[in-house]
């Protein structure tokens, strides 16, 4: 079950020079107006009051808030502590996964949760890199952090132990699709090296390949014909240079507010090549791409010769 918070929306987005480029999540927050504690709290209720979690058989909750849970100006104290108490009461829960800016993580924080939630529900913590790349992550993408928040942040999961999951993004503003291949794979092996080095107990890999939504930057780049999402081929590409490495999800394009230009290829082979990414998202078999083929794939070796 995914289910989003409205609060105040992303602290990042809201400072003075603004949040990340790609971003058009806080479209669906208040963008700075006060949320009360008992109406956050009332949100995740109702939710839940709406599904018979037992008869739907599901086994992992995912809480998400346009922003940091572990920002106690997004997510209080007291919500947090809530959203524990609730996520436990759910019979089967095997997970539960958070997202938060990597200077919102502390030991302290993450160690909370985990106690909170006992010993059968494992905590996993999403935090969006976005890329390794120091140029592309703060110049391009406008993420606001560097490497060294990141990996003090991998620290603190690790000594807590809790699981890691780290969004990269495939394909940002300014990258032309060869770069943003190489980007991307650099990135994954970045965050695999990191994870082993702090001794986290799981990590996964997910990519998003980029989307354009209405609200967002890349939204007047694709307008004016300076922007494409990425290549299916491309997608491909990627998990074949990294499989094998450890866990790699690819992200979907179905959000909201909804994209209006997703990742394609010529249009008459891009069931048969998302039909196989999904199904190596849930195998993590790199048959599944075995006689993938084909005319269109010659523009875009081209391209990224």
């Amino acid at each position: 079950l995914m289910f989003c918070y409205l609060t105040v929306g992303c602290a990042h987005y809201l400072r003075p020079e603004g949040g990340c480029r790609m971003c058009a999540f806080p479209a669906i927050s208040t963008l700075g107006v006060p949320v009360p504690v008992d109406d956050l709290m009332a949100q995740l209720d109702n939710c839940l009051a709406e599904v018979d979690w037992e008869k739907e058989g599901l086994g992992e909750l995912d809480l998400f808030c346009s922003g940091s849970f572990f920002n106690d100006e997004e997510i209080p104290p007291p919500v947090r502590r809530h959203a524990v108490e609730r996520a436990r009461q759910l019979p089967g829960l095997k997970k539960l996964l958070v997202e938060s800016r990597p200077e919102y993580i502390t030991r302290r924080k993450v160690q909370e949760v985990i106690d909170g939630l006992g010993e059968n529900i494992r905590l996993e913590v999403a935090i969006g890199l976005e890329s390794a790349n120091d140029h592309v992550r703060e110049e391009i993408i406008q993420k606001g952090f560097g490497r060294e928040e990141f990996e003090d942040a991998l620290a603190a999961l690790g000594k807590a132990g809790a699981a890691l999951l780290v969004y990269i993004f495939l394909k940002p503003p300014g990258l032309n699709e060869k770069e943003s291949l190489e980007d991307t794979e650099e990135s994954v092996r970045y965050v695999f090296q990191r994870a082993r080095q702090f001794r986290l107990p799981h990590v996964t890999a997910a990519v998003q390949p980029a989307f354009v939504q209405r609200e967002g930057y890349l939204y007047g780049l694709y307008q004016s014909g300076d922007y494409r999402p990425p290549w299916l081929w491309t997608v491909v590409e990627l998990i074949k240079r990294v499989h094998g490495l450890g866990e790699v999800q690819i992200g979907t394009s179905d959000d909201s507010p909804p994209p209006i230009a997703v990742r394609k290829n010529c249009g008459e082979c891009d069931e048969k090549v998302e039909a196989a990414i999904a199904r190596y998202n849930e195998t993590q078999k790199i048959e599944v791409f075995e006689g993938l083929t084909c005319s269109c794939q010659q523009t875009w070796t081209d391209e990224v010769a």
